[in-house]
């Protein structure tokens, strides 16, 4: 030790080697209190935004899909819905939005799988399941001839046009053209049941269950109606999973 340092640690009364340990740690607290904030915001990156933030998001996201799809913008709809997907993987309605909006692209087995896994992930879903079985038919259909045009002013005509509102998702004007296709053919099971089908979409349960019944009583082996009837029992019954989470 010089004479300097003599006197310097004189002065302090604490020798050369404590001073250095204590202006080493206190180099190190500095450090972390810097860095702890840092860290703690990689962290969060890391592990994604919170739950709350990531069902706003893919609910805003599902929004934009069905508003894309209604349009007929059916790439912007796909985007949309693997947004809200990479918000939420297991968000069975973003899956469903992903299946018609393949089907929109004549995409049938993109559509069929995104499909599945809505039903995967939310058994009791019928939109889901019905929208399986009309992409099935359209896959079907696109192998065989095409079908002659629709004759406007018919049962046939309102009853494709009703399907075509229920599947964009605007369920009053599927029950009002349903309706003017039972008034040219009042045993049209299929218009009961795309009225059935649309009551359920509103939550309006008795009336959807009187529509599947009277569709089942024109035509007992109409499983599609028959499903649709499970659906409005279960939905009276307040037996759907993430009813109100997935509105």
């Amino acid at each position: 030790m010089t004479p300097g340092q003599e006197e310097n640690a004189a002065r302090t009364g604490l020798s050369l080697p404590v001073r250095a340990v204590l202006k080493w740690l206190l180099t190190v607290l500095i450090v972390a209190l810097v860095a702890y904030p840092l860290v703690r915001r990689l962290r969060d990156n890391g592990s994604g935004a919170s739950p709350a933030v990531d069902l706003k998001s893919a609910d805003t996201q599902l929004n934009r899909s069905l508003q894309a799809y209604q349009a007929g913008n059916y790439q912007e709809a796909i985007a949309a819905a693997q947004a809200a997907l990479k918000a939420r993987p297991g968000f069975a309605l973003a899956w469903n939005n992903l299946a018609v909006s393949y089907l929109g692209l004549k995409m049938y087995d993109e559509a069929i799988h995104a499909a599945g896994e809505a039903i995967r992930l939310q058994p009791d879903l019928q939109l889901a399941r019905n929208n399986l079985v009309w992409i099935q038919q359209e896959k079907a259909k696109a192998s065989g001839p095409p079908p002659a045009p629709l004759k406007p002013g018919t049962a046939d005509y309102y009853l494709d046009r009703s399907l075509k509102y229920y599947q964009a998702g605007a369920f009053q004007q599927s029950i009002d053209s349903a309706r003017r296709a039972l008034a040219i053919d009042p045993a049209m099971a299929a218009a009961y049941n795309n009225i059935a089908a649309s009551y359920a979409s509103l939550k309006m349960w008795d009336r959807a269950i009187e529509s599947a019944q009277k569709a089942l009583q024109l035509k007992p082996d109409f499983q599609l109606a028959r499903n649709n009837l499970n659906w409005a029992l279960n939905g009276k019954a307040g037996k759907l999973v993430n009813d109100k989470s997935d509105k």
